[in-house]
Parts: C-alpha cells; sequence; structure tokens
C-alpha cells in the first residue's frame, strides 16, 4: 500500500458518484504544484461521511490536504491512478478565507479499510 499526501485547489466542485451498500462515494479533481515547476491533476475518492461533508462544504477553488492510499489501475476514465482519501483537510476558500469552525468542519475522516474492494471499484 502506497500512502501520498496530495495538497492543491480543486479543479472542480465534488461531485456524487453513486453509493454502494449505502456508502455516498465523492469524486474531488486536485490540482497540485510539480517539483518540476508544472501542474499536476489528480483525481480523489472519499466514502461515508468523507464525502458528505466533501459535498457539502467544498466547492471548485478550494484548497484541501488529502491523505490517502494510492490505487493503481486504469478506470473507465483512463485514470491510471487514483487517491482513495482516507483524511480530507479543507484549507483556505477561494476568497483567501480560512474556514469558519461554527460552519465549515475544516477536516473530515472517514474512509476505513472495511469499505470493500467493490465499493472503491465505483469511479462512474
Amino acid at each position: 500500500m502506497v500512502v501520498a499526501t496530495v495538497i492543491g485547489n480543486l479543479v472542480a466542485s465534488p461531485q456524487e458518484v453513486g453509493k454502494d451498500l449505502d456508502t455516498t462515494v465523492a469524486r474531488l479533481r486536485v490540482a497540485y504544484d510539480q517539483p518540476n515547476g508544472g501542474t499536476g491533476f489528480i483525481t480523489v475518492l472519499a466514502y461515508g461521511n468523507t464525502a458528505v461533508s466533501c459535498l457539502k462544504w467544498l466547492e471548485k477553488g478550494r484548497g484541501v490536504c488529502v491523505v490517502g492510499r494510492l490505487r493503481f489501475n486504469e478506470d473507465s476514465q483512463g485514470e491510471k491512478h487514483v487517491l482513495v482519501a482516507n483524511t480530507v483537510k479543507f484549507l483556505a476558500r477561494a476568497n483567501g478565507q480560512a474556514h469558519d469552525s461554527e460552519e465549515d468542519p475544516g477536516e473530515t475522516e472517514g474512509h476505513s479499510e472495511a469499505v470493500s474492494d467493490e465499493a472503491e471499484a465505483i469511479t462512474a
């Protein structure tokens, strides 16, 4: 298992991509700075409560720090690697304001290894 941390900004608002076994699944597309000066992009899948919080609070341009495990396989949309989120930390908003702790949770945890491989296969 390869654990990775990605810090970047959302390219688009999160999308709910389905439910499996009553578990909400959200897809996030994150842009990040590469060491060579370019920009990289990665798809993040969030499950359960993490997905629900991401769908509720995140929007295009929002900064995030995602910690999760890399999954290497080509899916139906041509993605060669996907980051399965364990923790998503909400960073500064697009307007530069930090999160409001009374309204915005700031950080979510929720992916458990108990989520079946079949549930992780949802990428459409």
